[in-house]
């Protein structure tokens, strides 16, 4: 656990321009359109994929023997998407 502790003290997040840019005027034109869940969804989503790209160039490169946690965190953001999306469905409904 120290050895993954140390990785992620240690680690630098890079992320480019153009994907910072797309998450604002996504997220901006959410709001504008009063569409509040789905902005958060996009959000979710973003987060989701900077943690996966921080996994794969940071993790997995020190420490492979780590591998299954990673698919592990990919796993459960793809549930928790599929309980978010699958209960702003069915909210809709009432």
């Amino acid at each position: 656990m120290s050895e993954m502790m140390s990785i992620i003290a240690e680690a630098k997040v890079v992320t480019s321009v153009a994907q910072i840019l797309f998450m604002v005027i996504a997220l901006s034109l959410c709001l504008l359109f009063r569409r509040n869940r789905t902005g958060l969804v996009v959000a979710y989503l973003y987060t989701l994929y900077i943690g996966w790209n921080f996994c794969q160039a940071e993790i997995l490169a020190k420490a492979p023997h780590l591998r299954p946690y990673a698919y592990i965190y990919l796993a459960m953001g793809i549930v928790v998407l599929a309980l978010t999306v699958f209960g702003m469905l069915n909210q809709d409904r009432d």
